[in-house]
């Protein structure tokens, strides 16, 4: 370390630092971090230590780094009749995680229950979230990852479960026509035992034993889907502004095979990190398909540099280095470099001498090249 009246300099390694000059950091430094993740892995420390509070921070961060980082949260929402809990079991079954249902968590704390829709709606936002968090701390939901059924339903329900650090990564909003759900509901039917839900069309028992014990939920049909329409368009516009950044809508009124291929199209997207990164984008692409105009654009919208490589192969050739003679026939001939016997000399131009022309060595180039 060399201290003066204006300058304080700290060399390690190749990074230094000089008050009187702008930091320079070697671009290896970033991409490691970039490349494992280390700017979101922080932001999920400290998220869950602010969520949880705990009195021992470190044994908390210790036991959290041991657990997944990366496991799903996911909440299938919709009107009646909309397939939620068909969708629910097979992403479930899909993906291995644990299917949560509130009314079943409301039946097992109040001893059962004859009306799982009055369970609901009659149970208080910050106990049923308890319950729910409760659930959330077993570790078959910590390793797995969880899925939730129908809920929350209400802007006060939801912001209840936020309040107490449950987090959805994926909401899906199941949508359809009020005809096709009224019409759809006429064929539900439920197991007097277990109590799930089949479709006498969409999604029936493959047990004849569970199709003798199906019954029609209690209530009218046009009445009571009526009602629960109503209560639901009354309740859902504010509710899913709670979950604007994670909410996808998808048609119910689609064969159910299809709804989950689409379904699991968007839960395999990954949340936008808000780390810092380089963008490397690579254009390929026939000739005459744009590829030029196209980066052109792209470097100018996002100021990026425009590398372009029959630029750079111009310049070779120009130089007049060893490696520029032996691509000149190829060139003149209008022949492709890589189709050439000498295909190792082609590799060496396209890392070495590039790297030459770029002034950074081959192993930094190598770590750079690879596309975000």
């Amino acid at each position: 370390m060399a201290t003066g009246s204006n300058t304080l300099q700290i060399k390690m390694e190749d990074v230094t630092i000089d008050a009187t000059k702008k930091l320079n950091i070697p671009v290896k430094y970033p991409n490691y971090a970039e490349k494992h993740h280390i700017f979101d892995l922080f932001q999920h420390m400290l998220q869950e230590l602010l969520l949880h509070r705990p009195n021992d921070p470190i044994s908390f961060l210790q036991d959290l780094l041991r657990r997944p980082t990366d496991v799903p949260g996911i909440v299938i929402y919709g009107p009646p009749a909309s397939g939620q809990n068909t969708l629910s079991k097979l992403i479930a079954r899909k993906l291995r995680l644990v299917h949560i249902k509130p009314t079943i968590l409301l039946e097992e704390n109040e001893n059962g229950g004859s009306d799982k829709q009055e369970l609901i709606e009659d149970a208080l936002p910050d106990k049923l979230a308890s319950l729910i968090y409760e659930r959330l701390q077993r570790a078959d939901s910590k390793a797995k990852g969880w899925i939730m059924e129908g809920y929350p339903r209400t802007r006060e329900q939801a912001l209840a479960l936020q309040g107490r650090g449950i987090l959805v990564k994926h909401f899906v909003l199941l949508e359809g026509p009020d005809p096709v759900l009224i019409e759809r509901y006429a064929g539900k039917r439920v197991d007097s035992v277990t109590g799930d839900v089949y479709h006498v069309i969409f999604s029936p028992p493959d047990d004849p034993r569970v199709a003798e014990r199906l019954v029609e939920e209690k209530g009218g049909v046009q009445f009571h889907m009526h009602s629960k329409l109503e209560a639901y368009h009354r309740h859902s516009e504010q509710m899913l502004k709670c979950y604007a950044d994670v909410t996808k809508r998808f048609c119910c009124d689609q064969p159910i095979q299809d709804l989950l291929v689409a379904v699991s199209l968007f839960l395999d997207t990954r949340e936008r990190t808000m780390s810092p990164h380089i963008p490397r984008v690579v254009l390929l692409g026939p000739t005459g398909s744009g590829k030029s105009l196209q980066a052109a654009q792209l470097a100018e919208k996002y100021r990026i540099v425009n590398v372009d490589c029959s630029h750079l192969l111009k310049q070779v050739l120009a130089s007049g280095s060893t490696l520029g003679q032996q691509m000149k026939p190829f060139h003149d001939k209008h022949m492709p470099s890589t189709s050439s016997n000498n295909n190792n000399a082609m590799n060496v131009f396209s890392i070495d001498d590039l790297a030459s022309t770029v002034a950074c060595t081959v192993r930094d180039l190598k770590k750079q090249i690879t596309p975000t």
